[in-house]
């Protein structure tokens, strides 16, 4: 229970003997403490849900308007966070088990229970209910800004886009980029830049109405919804707003603080009618903010005449990079927190574009994808950072486990299994030194239509790993008969649920899940010490993030890689 006061308790039940015995049975348990509101409907209860708060609600599924599952549902559309205790005649034991299934926390069957068997049944319902509303609300919130998250977001943008269609009002879309927020976690620390993150949050949340999102993606980017607007000057205000409500400085550690923020604008649907659409242009927009200056709005603008945006200019500019030697290899050491010990490397795309700078592999992947190159640079990575690995190995480093992403369109190639055996005998690097990697949606794409590749693979003693986990997710039946050695949880259910002590407890409900399975786990994005005591205490296996080091080019790797291995 969440406190000792009266529990209000509405009673749907139309024998007036069984209701009678249900009062008798509350009335002499725990001192009165149970406050019975009784009707003998659904249709009253539904009356009296709308009038007052109860803790929890005792049904009888045989009612003159109801009978059955459809009482549950209609119950839970009017009153989803209430917990509902079925009460069942002996007949219907088997329609109430469903009726948990569909959704209640619990039923007592008429004539075989006592006082204590019912108000055991009503308070487990109560801490039922309040458990799963919370397992809900930490998968779906951002724990450092307690925004909804990427996933969250992601269901409120197809419902926002869904509700336009039907009534056929525009919807805006704002993806906000802090400028340089990496200067305030380099000079002030990360535990500044959290202060500085859940601050701006409250502000982006009082330039919009309630009905509008504001959501934390990860990292210092935002986004934010708005629904039924009525024109662009709407957005224009709104977007100017956030503009200036970040003029004012921020208290930092006794120092006042002053960011700005670039902020791209996509509407719905003349800027895509198509969910993937639209988020691709607010990207592109957001961009083309950053281009003119940061610290201003742009709207997605069409590219015209020479004229081109950073997206379509990386889409066009893409298939001439390998050759320009644009494309390079970065690695981030990968540690085992249990030894305290370098395991392995990440191999991590990046592309010094001419004009646009050093492009990350978040930046990439969209264009390659649009490019259809996927394979060809995949083959093109295995290849030099098994190089790479082999060329360390020879040069005195012990030997690692390189980890590759790898992406389905190359996978499936009818090759790849003796593409990889040739690289690897050309490189000489040993198979059990290479981990694949790959998205958790692809790789049940891969073992379901090619189980032989994945079996073969580790026949030659290639270890298979997925990542994303947390965002990306794999139902448990299928996780279980997956050929895995690792699952990698994502860097953004990470950051979400170790800032709190629940959100620990959701971190280490998934990592025991992995250990059940005989999986290792690993933890990305891990960037202060908090989150690394949370990690180890909760049995994760390995780590990698900015609190141990950044992706690094070949020479700074390989030099960090001799300390770290020679390291007492």
């Amino acid at each position: 229970m969440r406190d000792n006061s009266t529990i209000k308790v509405l009673l749907v039940e139309d024998n007036p003997a069984d209701a009678r015995l249900v009062k008798e049975m509350l009335a002499d348990a725990d001192g009165g403490q149970f406050y019975i509101i009784h009707v003998t409907s659904l249709g009253a209860a539904f009356e009296r849900l709308a009038e007052e708060q109860f803790a929890t609600l005792l049904l009888d599924l045989s009612l003159p308007d109801s009978f059955g599952i459809d009482a549950i549902t209609q119950l839970q559309r009017e009153a989803p966070k209430l917990p509902i205790v079925v009460l069942s005649g002996l007949n219907d034991e088997t329609l109430s088990i469903n009726a948990v299934k569909a959704g209640a926390q619990d039923y007592i069957v008429k004539g075989w229970g006592n006082s204590h068997t019912l108000t055991r049944a009503l308070r487990y319902a109560i801490e039922r209910k309040y458990t799963e509303e919370q397992l809900i609300y930490l998968a779906q919130h951002d724990h450092l800004t307690e925004l909804p998250n990427r996933a969250l977001f992601q269901q409120r943008l197809t419902r926002a886009i869904e509700h336009a269609r039907h009534n056929h009002r525009p919807v805006a879309l704002m993806l906000l980029d802090i400028d340089h927020f990496k200067v305030i976690n380099d000079t002030l620390g990360h535990e500044a830049g959290d202060q500085l993150l859940m601050a701006i949050g409250q502000r982006f949340r009082h330039c919009v109405r309630s009905r509008d999102t504001v959501a934390r993606l990860g990292g210092d980017e935002f986004t934010i919804i708005l629904e039924e607007i009525s024109s662009h000057r709407d957005v224009a205000n709104v977007a100017k707003n956030i503009l200036k409500i970040l003029e004012k400085p921020f208290l930092l550690t006794g120092q006042k603080i002053e960011i700005s923020t670039s902020i791209g604008i996509a509407l719905y649907p003349e800027d895509g009618a198509a969910e993937n659409v639209l988020l691709r242009n607010v990207d592109i927009a957001l961009y083309q903010a950053k281009a003119k200056g940061r610290n201003n709005v742009q709207f997605y603008e069409m590219p015209v005449h020479d004229s081109r945006s950073p997206y379509e200019c990386m889409v066009s500019d893409l298939p001439k990079a390998i050759d320009h030697a644009q494309i390079k290899l970065y690695y981030q050491p990968l540690l085992d927190i249990v030894n305290d010990r370098t395991v392995g490397i990440e191999a991590l795309l990046r592309w010094q574009h001419p004009q646009l700078g050093l492009l990350s592999a978040k930046e990439i992947v969209p264009v390659i994808k649009q490019t259809k190159l996927s394979a060809t640079l995949d083959e093109w990575v295995l290849r030099n950072a098994c190089s790479q690995l082999k060329a360390w190995q020879l040069m005195g480093i012990s030997p690692l486990k390189l980890t590759v992403n790898i992406s389905i369109e190359r996978f499936q190639h009818e090759n790849f299994f003796e593409s990889l055996s040739a690289i690897l005998n050309e490189t000489g690097l040993n198979a059990d030194c290479l981990q694949l990697e790959f998205s958790g949606s692809s790789f049940l794409e891969i073992v379901n239509k090619n189980p032989t590749t994945t079996n073969r693979l580790r026949d030659i003693g290639v270890h298979l790993s997925i990542d994303g986990f947390g965002q990306d997710q794999i139902p448990v039946g299928q996780l279980r008969r997956l050929p895995l050695d690792l699952i990698k949880l994502d860097r953004s259910f990470i950051q979400e649920n170790t800032s709190d002590q629940a959100g620990c407890q959701f971190i280490a409900a998934v990592i025991a899940l992995g250990h059940s399975l005989n999986l290792k786990v690993a933890a990305t994005g891990v960037e202060t010490l908090d989150c690394l005591n949370a990690l180890q205490v909760y049995g994760c296996d390995e780590v990698q993030g900015y609190h141990f080091s950044p992706a690094l080019p070949p020479g700074d790797c390989f030099e960090w890689l001799q300390k770290s291995l020679t390291a007492p």
